[in-house]
Order: structure tokens, then sequence, then C-alpha cells
């Protein structure tokens, strides 16, 4: 009888730990937009930080003749919340700080409005 719970409380252990322990990576497509000025943008650095403000990607981007106004990467993330920041810097413009909240729950797209400099 002890050996059955001992193994039960083993099973239930096991399952809790893969339930609510072990959160999968996912693929998703950061969707950046660096809109009206993005053939003036040179070059984009963007630092994903979780809850705990940990950095968990770091990206960096260089346009010699300018960024596309829209632009699909694909990263892998636990679902939860994160905060993109971002260094962009161009022609004629003044160097930008963009600041974005992104929260993953399944994958997918996730569009990142880098266009302005305001930090949330």
């Amino acid at each position: 009888m002890r050996r059955r719970a001992a193994l039960l409380v083993l099973v239930v252990g096991i399952v809790l730990a893969a339930r609510f322990g072990f959160r999968r990576p996912l693929d998703i497509d950061l969707a950046l937009q660096f809109g009206a000025q993005a053939a003036q943008v040179r070059e984009a650095t963007l630092v994903i930080t979780d809850s705990d403000e940990h950095v968990v990607r770091e990206l960096h981007f260089s346009y010699p003749k300018g960024a596309p106004s829209d632009e699909r990467h694909r990263v892998r993330l636990k679902s939860g919340s994160y905060v993109v920041g971002g260094r962009i810097t161009g022609d004629g413009f003044t160097e930008r700080h963009p600041s974005r909240p992104l929260t993953v729950e399944d994958a997918g797209v996730y569009p990142v409005d880098l266009s302005g400099g305001a930090t949330l």
C-alpha cells in the first residue's frame, strides 16, 4: 500500500511539474514596424527582457540602404510577459529608444511598433 501511494505521489508530482514548471518555447514572428522613416533607419538593436528584467534575446539589424517599413523576425520565447526595448539609429532623425510590452500566449505573429521613441 505504501509503495502504491509513493508511486501515485511521484506520478502526480511529474504531471504537475510538466504542467506548471516546464513551459516550452514557442516560435513567434515579431512583425517589426519601422513606420514612415524606415528608409532612413540604418541600425536597430532590440533587447527582449522578461518580467524579471532578465535579457532573454538580443537582436541586431543593419540596414545600409534603409529598413523595410515592415519586417518579420522569428524568435523562440516561452509564453509570458516581456518588454521589447530598442535603439534605432539612422539618417535625418534623432536616435530613438522605443520600449513596447509584448505578451506571448501562443505561437503566431506579434506586431512591434518601432516607429516612435516613447517609453512605456
